[in-house]
This record gives structure tokens, C-alpha cells and sequence, in this order.
């Protein structure tokens, strides 16, 4: 006989005092620790970002509303405190006391809903923390981080929301859904998806007298969701002019094949093909998978059809330990006889994957940016596979007691596999280094030629001596013209320093593998690399390519 349910929300003072003092350590020594750590690693976005916050020529983009001017107000204050800090360092802060809010709001609001006991509710807190594209974004310079709180706010209100159906409810959800919203507005997708559900009387079945109850929350859930959100989209559209140039980006249009911005998008978006077809749904999942654990070293390797290192192999196992986690927690939460707690996480899990999946396949994209927004969904799951035995005594519909222990212990092991990586491969990034390398390769040069959006590109412009640098990239090119104009452009320039017996530099061009990022990219926008080869090689073949720490060079002349 299965035992009657708690009243809703029941928690006695003492563990609620408990939960604070978790959820307070968890923002206190995540902030300090991220906060304290000097993170090499530099993201194109995040610096593209900075950059344009520096200069003040940032503008309101209706697709993420709040997160240029909380990050330019941000950069703005630590310019006065710190001068010397520079502006993408700046940014790790924001992105790390973001990320610590999120992680603390979710050990305080969400895992004391599911979790049994206190060390399975901070294991839980921990999968949130540690999932791989939550973490890898937790340490970078990239603003994304703003909505985390937000989200998990609204993943908190939407759980309490499957337990008790009512409108009051339903608008403090559809606020925190709007909230998440201003911040990326596909998070309305997740507001909707749940909804949705409310309505159809899924997510409430076998209740009797929910039905209304819970359309009266949905209609709450949209109208509150509306509220915060219209208003600030319709002034916004007031101040810019328009926002219809902006809102492009999340329905993948076009504004014509010649135009800057048709170019620029070109590489994303659904292709109406088998071929595009079968490309999204990988990209997707292959985005969710990367998520848990970073499948990209493996993936590259096999992209380039090499043989993987042992850290790709060793990721690869960690990702399928971790889903295979995950998924057995799903399927507990969706059997007949699951304890209730449970039912309200698989239906949770279900409004939230719908949609994440369904906007990276119809962008056809696996950024990490698309699908962090699992990690609070990745922490409840989490929570469900190692109380499976409590799940047994409690209703019948749990795991026996070493299984439980596996997937405990296959998890964790997944989270020291991210810690790992995400310490050697961007915490420790020798950035310093790399500067100084390719600053004394690139000394004097009249022009430095890169593929563009690179580590290349990234670390010369990191370089206090590229600004007296004159540098051209070839993606900068292909994201304004076409092949042709583009590459008339690019011999133009080298013609130009030829004639002053003036040094071009190029960096990256040759010896590179053209499966690779950006060549993929730009071979998507026409400029084929062998037809690039063909019109560079009376400037370069005369010379051989030289190494400055990871990258290859060529000097003209």
C-alpha cells in the first residue's frame, strides 16, 4: 500500500534552516572560489561583447533584452573599481555570481521538493553546478549566465505549479517564466510547453477536480508571462525604431541573399532536406548529451577521422554513464505507480525538454547557450536515481538499493570528469602565453590575415600590440560579401603591403584540416579553401609555415 502523500510544500523548521545554511554555502564558496580563480579562457562572444561595452556601441536586442545592459552596466563598474581588470575578466564576475545564484536558488527552492535527505538534495545541487555546458559557461566571459536565476526560479514555480493547480500559482510561474524570457526569449517556449500541458490535463491526470483549477493556472501562467514581457518588448521597439530586424534571428529568416545579415545567418537554421533534416536532430541531441558531459573532443576526432585521445574516450563514457543515469531516472518518474513527487519531475522534465530540443533542431545549432537551461532538470533527475530506494519504500516505484548506489556513483564520476576538463581545458588556458607568442610572430607586420571567430583571432586581438596591427579576417569577409567581392578585397590589401615591402602575416590559413571550424563555415558561404589557396599562393608559396605555440604561420615575404 503505498503512503499518502505529504501536504504540499511540507518542510519543519528545522530542515528548512537546513536547506538555507546548503543553499547559503553553495553562493558563498561557488562565488569566492569562481570569483577568486583566474580563468584563462576567453570566448569570442564574451569578447565581441566586452569590446562593444567598452566602446559604448552596444544596442537593445529584443531576442536577450536584459543582457547587454546589465553586462555594459557591469563592465562599467568594475572599469571604475578596477581599471587595470580587463573588461572580459570583468565579465567571468558577473557570469560567476549569476551562475552561484542560480545554483543556491535551486538547493534551496527546488531539491528540498524531491530530494529525501540532505546529502542526495546537495548531490542533486551539484549536477546543476557541474553539468557540463552550465559549468563551461559558469567560467565565461559570455553573458548568458544573466537568465540562469530566472530559469530556475521558474523551474522552482512550475513544479509547485504540477502540484497544486491554481491561478495565483500559475502567475507567480508565468512571472518568472516572463523574468527568464526578457533575458532569452525562447524561454518562452518553456513557459508555453507547460501550459500546454496544463491544459490538456496531462500533467494532472487521475486528479479529480483539477481540470479547471489547472486551465485557470494556464491562463495565469500566459497572461503574467505577457505582462512582463510585451510592455518591455513594445518600449523597446519604441526606442530602437523596430524590432522586427532583431526577432530575425529567433524565426531563422532572411532579408535577401546579398544583405549583411542573410550571410551572416547562414550557417544556422533547419535545411528542408533529408540531409538538413537528419543534420538538426543530430545537432540537437548531440547539444543535449553535450550538456551533461562535453562530447566535442570525440566528436572532432571523429569529424576529422583521427584517433581520439584518451581525455575524448574517457568524456564519451562519462556522457553515456551520465544519460544513462538520467534516462533511468525519467523512466521511474513516468511509471504508473511512481511516488508523486516523482510524476510532477518526469512531467517537469518532459515541458522542458520539448521545447529546448525542438528550437535546437529548427536552428539546427549546438551551442552550449541552447541547452544549459537543462541543468535544473538535469539536477531533479539527479535527485530521483539516487533516492531509488527510498522511492521503493515510499511507493513502490523505486530502484533497488545497489542500483541506486550505481547510478550515484556513475554520476559523480561524470562530475569529477567535468570538474577535470573544465580546469585543464579553460580555467588553466595558458592565455598569457599564447598573447606573447603570437604578438612577437606578428611584430611589425603590415597585415595579419586569420580564418576569423578562432582561437587565432581571439588571442591576437587579446594583444595590446594589435591595435597598432592592421588584421583582416576572412570570416569578417564572408559574413559581408560574397566570394568574389570578398576575395578581390583580400588580394587588394596584400597587393597594397606588397608594393611598401611591408610584412603580411598569415595565420592559420595553410596547413589547416578542412573539416574544421571555420572553413566548414565558410565553405557553407562559398569561399572554398582551395580557391582561396589558388589566389594567395603568388604571394605565399614561396615560404614554408613556422610554429608560434599552437599556431602555423607564414610570412609574405
Amino acid at each position: 500500500m503505498n503512503r499518502p502523500e505529504p501536504a504540499p510544500h511540507s518542510i519543519d523548521s528545522l530542515a528548512a534552516q537546513r536547506h538555507r545554511f546548503d543553499a547559503g554555502l553553495w553562493l558563498v564558496l561557488c562565488s569566492l572560489a569562481l570569483l577568486l580563480a583566474p580563468v584563462g579562457f576567453v570566448s569570442n562572444d564574451g569578447l565581441g561583447h566586452s569590446r562593444q561595452f567598452a566602446a559604448g556601441t552596444w544596442t537593445l536586442n529584443p531576442n536577450h533584452l536584459l543582457f547587454e545592459p546589465l553586462g555594459a552596466a557591469w563592465q562599467s563598474l568594475w572599469a571604475n573599481i578596477d581599471p587595470a581588470r580587463p573588461g572580459v575578466d570583468a565579465l567571468k564576475l558577473l557570469a560567476a555570481l549569476a551562475g552561484a545564484s542560480a545554483v543556491a536558488l535551486f538547493r534551496l527552492r527546488l531539491a528540498p521538493l524531491v530530494a529525501p535527505s540532505r546529502g542526495i538534495a546537495n548531490y542533486a545541487t551539484a549536477w546543476v553546478g557541474l553539468s557540463s555546458a552550465f559549468l563551461r559557461l559558469w567560467v565565461s566571459d559570455e553573458i548568458h549566465m544573466i537568465q540562469m536565476p530566472f530559469v530556475v526560479a521558474a523551474a522552482g514555480e512550475a513544479l509547485r505549479l504540477l502540484e497544486r493547480p491554481a491561478l495565483r500559482q500559475g502567475l507567480r510561474t508565468g512571472v518568472a517564466v516572463g523574468l527568464a524570457a526578457l533575458c532569452f526569449l525562447s524561454n518562452l517556449l518553456l513557459g508555453a510547453s507547460l501550459a500546454l500541458a496544463l491544459v490538456g490535463g496531462a500533467a494532472t491526470a487521475g486528479r479529480a477536480g483539477r481540470g479547471r483549477e489547472a486551465r485557470r493556472a494556464a491562463a495565469g501562467l500566459a497572461a503574467a508571462a505577457f505582462l512582463v514581457c510585451v510592455p518591455a518588448l513594445l518600449l523597446t521597439a519604441a526606442l530602437a525604431g523596430s524590432s522586427a530586424r532583431s526577432l530575425i534571428w529567433l524565426s531563422h529568416g532572411r532579408l535577401g541573399e546579398a544583405s549583411a545579415l542573410a550571410r551572416s545567418e547562414s550557417g544556422y537554421g533547419l535545411e528542408r532536406t533529408a540531409r538538413g533534416v537528419a543534420e538538426a536532430a543530430t545537432r540537437a541531441g548531440y547539444g543535449a548529451a553535450s550538456a551533461l558531459v562535453d562530447l566535442q573532443p570525440l566528436a572532432a576526432a571523429v569529424r576529422d577521422r583521427v584517433a581520439p585521445s584518451a581525455g575524448a574516450v574517457l568524456g564519451g563514457v562519462a556522457c553515456l554513464a551520465a544519460l544513462a543515469a538520467m534516462a533511468s531516472a525519467l523512466g521511474s518518474c513516468l511509471r504508473a505507480r511512481a511516488p508523486a513527487p516523482w510524476r510532477r519531475v518526469g512531467w517537469l522534465a518532459l515541458c522542458w525538454l520539448a521545447p529546448i530540443l525542438a528550437f535546437g533542431f529548427l536552428w539546427s545549432n549546438s551551442d552550449d547557450q541552447f541547452f544549459f537551461q537543462l541543468a535544473p532538470i538535469f539536477g531533479l533527475l539527479a535527485a530521483v536515481s539516487a533516492s531509488g530506494a527510498v522511492g521503493t519504500s515510499a511507493g513502490g516505484a523505486g530502484e533497488p538499493r545497489d542500483r541506486r548506489r550505481l547510478w550515484i556513483a556513475l554520476g559523480l564520476a561524470a562530475l569529477a570528469f567535468n570538474l577535470t576538463d573544465i580546469a585543464a581545458r579553460r580555467i588553466l588556458y595558458p592565455r598569457t602565453e599564447r598573447i606573447a607568442q603570437l604578438t612577437a610572430a606578428t611584430a611589425g607586420a603590415c597585415l595579419v590575415v586569420l580564418p576569423g571567430f578562432d582561437e587565432a583571432e581571439l588571442v591576437f586581438l587579446l594583444s595590446p600590440a594589435a591595435r597598432s596591427l592592421d588584421h583582416l579576417s576572412i570570416t569578417g569577409l564572408a559574413t559581408r560579401w560574397p566570394p568574389e567581392k570578398g576575395i578581390r578585397r583580400l588580394l587588394a590589401r596584400l597587393a597594397a603591403c606588397s608594393r611598401r615591402g611591408q610584412r603580411v602575416v598569415f595565420v592559420d590559413i595553410f596547413d589547416q584540416p578542412l573539416d574544421r571550424n571555420p572553413w566548414k563555415y565558410l565553405r557553407r558561404l562559398g569561399y572554398d579553401h582551395a580557391e582561396l589557396l589558388r589566389h594567395l599562393e603568388p604571394f605565399a608559396s614561396p615560404t614554408t609555415s613556422q610554429r608560434a605555440g599552437p599556431f602555423r604561420l607564414r610570412t609574405l615575404p
